[in-house]
Formats: C-alpha cells, sequence, structure tokens
C-alpha cells in the first residue's frame, strides 16, 4: 500500500494546448501567482524508491506557509504558523476537483465554491495579485481559470 500510495502518478493535464489555456498560463506568471505556486520542484536524494529521487515535479506549490491575510485567517495557531499563515495548497490535478470528490469546494476548510472564490479569498501577501486579477478583464479571467482547471 505505501510502495502504492507512493508512486501514484497525479493526474495528465487537459487542454494544455488550447489558445485560452496558454493565454492563462501567461496571466498566471504575469500576476506573480508563480510567487507561491511554483512551478518546479525537484525531489530530494531520499525517497520510498530510486523511482522518486532527484526528479522534477510539477506540483504548483512552494509547500511553504504564507500569511493569507485576516479575512481568510482561523486564528488558531498550528505548531509555528500563525492562524493567518497556510502552506500552499499544489494546484496539479485541482480541475478535476468536481469529477473525483462531486464538488469543487476549495480552500482549507471549502469556503470557495470554486477557483474564482479561492483567487478572490486571498489576502495578505497575496492581496496584489487578488487585486490584479480582479481588475483583468472578464475573458482574461476566464483564460486564467482555464489555465489552473487544465492542471
Amino acid at each position: 500500500m505505501l510502495f502504492y500510495q507512493a508512486h501514484l502518478a497525479v493526474p495528465n493535464r487537459r487542454n494544455y494546448k488550447d489558445e485560452n489555456v496558454l493565454k492563462g498560463k501567461a496571466l498566471f506568471s504575469s500576476l506573480n501567482c508563480i510567487g507561491c505556486h511554483a512551478i518546479n520542484q525537484k525531489t530530494g536524494t531520499e525517497a520510498a524508491s530510486d523511482y522518486l529521487k532527484n526528479i522534477t515535479i510539477k506540483p504548483y506549490s512552494d509547500f511553504l506557509l504564507h500569511d493569507m491575510g485576516d479575512d481568510l485567517a482561523d486564528n488558531r495557531p498550528d505548531y509555528l504558523a500563525t492562524g493567518n499563515e497556510w502552506r500552499t495548497q499544489p494546484l496539479w490535478g485541482i480541475g478535476l476537483i468536481s469529477t473525483v470528490n462531486g464538488h469543487t469546494n476549495l480552500m482549507h476548510d471549502g469556503r470557495a465554491a470554486n477557483i474564482e472564490e479561492a483567487i478572490l479569498w486571498h489576502g495578505g501577501e497575496a492581496e496584489d495579485i487578488r487585486e490584479s486579477f480582479k481588475n483583468l478583464s472578464v475573458d482574461d479571467r476566464e483564460d486564467l481559470i482555464s489555465f489552473v482547471n487544465s492542471l
């Protein structure tokens, strides 16, 4: 069971060559969403098997804690994390949440009904990015969401 879980692949990207997805990918980078939802990470030298050592993965996360602002805070510290800090959620597979789970509730407590709402809940360190997202045209916002759904 441990071997299976360690080696289970993330879902393949979908629609990644579509024009709107490519536009959304460029917006994702230009807004600096990749500042926290980093594309490339490298696994370490200690792993469950040689297949998992020193490989590049694309989780769209830096796996670090970030201050997400007072609106998202639960005011409940957890070890070294304050009530405002959250680990960057990996985005790989996020476009299949509805298929797998039967809903699109996102964030740590399910408060966001979809990707757009999740982006709009970003505050703290991501407040400027959230505001930039809000200032995009409707088409650009849809393209960025299409990109995220392709992951």
